[in-house]
């Protein structure tokens, strides 16, 4: 089952990866996600810029998925930075400890630019 997420390359290599999570990223929708970041990472992406933006939701499952991506990257050199999440989810993320995990960045251009200048 494919729940839409919206992935597309950025970055002046194109070697960034650009995933646009839909409104709720629950148990079905973090399963599937998890899926495409795998194949992503057998392809050779080590850098995620996750678009929250649209984001209502996020269960225990989708903050898995978010931490085994960041533990991976760590292993890899690779990078993960979160965007434009709304307020509500920044809010869970610091109440369980989380936020210091990732690069945060409120806009797609910032978190490009996080991503980019890291590379130097």
């Amino acid at each position: 089952m494919s729940h839409n997420f919206r992935i597309r390359t950025l970055g002046t290599e194109t070697d960034i990866l650009h995933l646009l999570i839909p409104n709720c990223l629950d148990t079905l929708t973090a399963y599937d996600l998890q899926d495409k970041i795998e194949s992503c990472i057998r392809a050779g992406f080590f850098k995620y810029i996750i678009d929250l933006s649209d984001a209502k939701y996020v269960s225990s499952a989708g903050i898995q998925v978010l931490i085994l991506l960041q533990s991976q990257m760590e292993t890899k050199h690779g990078k993960v930075i979160l965007t434009n999440t709304p307020e509500k989810i920044c809010s869970l993320f610091a109440k369980i400890g989380i936020t210091e995990m990732f690069g945060m960045a409120d806009t797609l251009s910032q978190a490009l630019y996080l991503v980019e200048s890291d590379e130097q």
